[in-house]
């Protein structure tokens, strides 16, 4: 009875120092993905874009045609963003740009699209 006591006003006080955390998210954060576009390029290739609506799990996430990155245009790209290397997050200031909801990606094997600079 006495542990019990202890027991329970240790875990209140930890309760009260904790910030309130959710425990589950309605979607994933687009914003994080595009966080992960941190290399600058040039593009070398004209590349088709998709556009990619955040679900509540990968899974769920939804792709439409959001147009291409033509050649020479400077952006920031991700490393492989998945297991089959072929998707790639990316960043512009001024047509692609990311929000909670969304992000958007390039679907191209390989790095013969882009020159690191």
């Amino acid at each position: 009875m006495h542990l019990r006591k202890w027991g329970l006003l240790l875990l209140a006080l930890v309760m009260v120092g904790l910030p309130a955390i959710p425990v589950h998210a309605s979607y994933l954060n687009g914003n994080a993905y595009a966080a992960k576009a941190t290399r600058r390029v040039k593009i070398t290739r004209t590349v088709h874009v998709y556009r990619v609506r955040t679900g509540k799990y990968e899974a769920a996430n939804r792709f439409t045609d959001a147009g291409y990155v033509h050649k020479g245009a400077h952006v920031k790209i991700s490393h492989w963003l998945m297991s089959s290397g072929g998707v790639w997050v990316i960043k512009s200031p001024h047509k692609y740009t990311h929000n909670s909801r969304t992000f958007f990606v390039v679907a191209a094997k390989g790095h013969h699209w882009y020159h690191k600079y």
